[in-house]
């Protein structure tokens, strides 16, 4: 099992959950993956699209 953990803190969070930590399980790291390439997408802080080695950076 590997979780997928965030801080709530997006233009569309609601006060309450801002800054709260939340996490989400899969069953394996192929599931994530499958998951997160369903168009979601890394920006830095100037809003451009970064590709990561999600792999590399789970299995370290």
């Amino acid at each position: 099992m590997v979780k997928l953990n965030w801080v709530a803190g997006g233009w569309n969070t609601p006060y309450t959950f801002k800054g709260v930590p939340h996490s989400v399980n899969f069953d394996s790291l192929e599931s994530l993956m499958e998951t997160m390439s369903k168009g979601e997408w890394v920006t830095d802080s100037k809003g451009n699209r970064i590709d990561i080695d999600l792999r590399g950076i789970c299995l370290k």
